[in-house]
């Protein structure tokens, strides 16, 4: 589509009614996202997960923003990793509500997470499960047996044996190497003796 400007029916009809985000709607217009983002504030358009539900600080709200980012954001930081990669959000779970329904149905509580059973294919109802956060680390590709003198764990399991934060282990990795992970968790383990 030719590069024009934006009617205010237009960005509603793709941004609150089918949930389009910026990055989508400046894949089919050619605008800039960020001309789009200052469209809407010109023309008054709330966030449509906002307007259309009322439940914008609901856990399940920002899990589905973070699918739909990595997914459809090609300037999200993880893009590279999912969307970039051919994964989808499917059509049901463009519109915020329909992915509420299906969490709670589910048998969603505080501190579950969504996993893709297939790490491969889309999210979408028949590809996804709620699982907590530890056991999705379980999953992640990153997530590799580190040996400490003799002793073997997931990093995430030695992050969860020590108190370490999250994702730490994975930091020291890319910063420093395994070698300084594995004196790191040598002096973490003297510590916490």
């Amino acid at each position: 589509m030719a590069k024009r400007e934006l009617s205010k029916s237009y960005l509603e009809e793709r941004y609150i009614r089918q949930g389009k985000t910026r990055y989508e709607i400046s894949g089919e217009t050619g605008v800039s996202p960020e001309r789009i983002g200052s469209l809407l504030q010109q023309y008054g358009i709330k966030r449509y997960s906002v307007k259309r539900h009322g439940l914008s600080s609901h856990p399940l709200n920002h899990i589905w923003l973070g699918i739909k980012e990595r997914c459809q954001n090609p300037n999200a930081d993880n893009y590279k990793w999912y969307g970039a990669k051919g994964i989808k959000v499917c059509e049901e779970w463009q519109s915020f509500m329909p992915f509420y329904k299906w969490a709670i149905k589910n048998g969603w509580t505080s501190g579950l997470t969504v996993d893709r059973i297939d790490g491969s294919k889309d999210y979408c109802p028949s590809n996804c499960r709620l699982i907590t956060v530890k056991e999705q680390c379980r999953n992640r590709k990153s997530n590799v047996n580190i040996a400490v003198d003799g002793i073997t764990h997931l990093q995430c399991e030695w992050e969860d044996i020590l108190g370490l934060k999250p994702k730490i282990i994975s930091k020291w990795k890319h910063r420093h190497g395994i070698e300084y992970v594995i004196n790191r968790l040598r002096q973490e383990i003297s510590n916490a003796k």
